[in-house]
């Protein structure tokens, strides 16, 4: 597989945001099918103690979530954010092709930009090409102009557990590219009659 959608959870909304947790997963984008996983808890005070920026509204907002989503700030297996950081572009290094592996996140000005900022503390560069990196939130709305609607399906629903989020995020970019591809598939039959 040489697509991998990444997910994180963070104290703040500034790409030096502490980072709490880091999810991705190896998938296929024509059917849905997941394949390895990487989840990680980032010790949070690990983060700040290396520039990892928490915002009071973010803290906020994190105290009136559920608490499945809190377990992510306050978990006993966080480890540290400099192992985490080694340890993802490891497991992204594992795709079939890694010079061409696609990343995708849900919002490319959120995720990646605090995941750069946390590598470049470390002097780690990203083991993907910048060029390579696609957005979720592209696809959906391509589909909502096209379609007049998008998938909203979640697989899991526990919110703000990075990989539950990454495996959603998967389901309903798999189920747009669907719609899109199923809509060319009828239209050139259409115009083939």
């Amino acid at each position: 597989m040489n697509n991998v959608m990444i997910d994180i959870e963070a104290l703040d909304t500034k790409p030096t945001a502490a980072i709490a947790s880091i999810a991705a997963a190896f998938f296929d984008p024509l059917t849905g099918a997941v394949g390895d996983t990487f989840y990680t808890r980032v010790d949070i005070e690990d983060s700040a103690r290396f520039d990892g920026t928490i915002g009071a509204s973010t803290v906020k907002w994190w105290l009136r979530q559920s608490a499945a989503a809190r377990a992510e700030l306050t978990s006993n297996d966080a480890k540290g954010i400099f192992p985490t950081l080694l340890d993802l572009n490891a497991f992204i290094n594992g795709a079939d092709d890694a010079k061409s592996v696609k990343i995708w996140a849900r919002e490319t000005d959120y995720d990646l930009p605090i995941i750069y900022s946390a590598m470049r503390t470390f002097d780690i560069a990203p083991c993907w090409s910048f060029w390579n990196v696609r957005d979720v939130r592209t696809v959906h709305e391509m589909v909502l102009i096209l379609q007049g609607h998008a998938s909203s399906r979640l697989v899991s629903d526990v919110a703000h557990q990075a990989l539950c989020d990454v495996l959603n995020q998967i389901a309903q970019l798999t189920d747009n590219i669907r719609t899109i591809s199923m809509d060319g598939v009828a239209k050139a039959i259409e115009a083939s009659l």
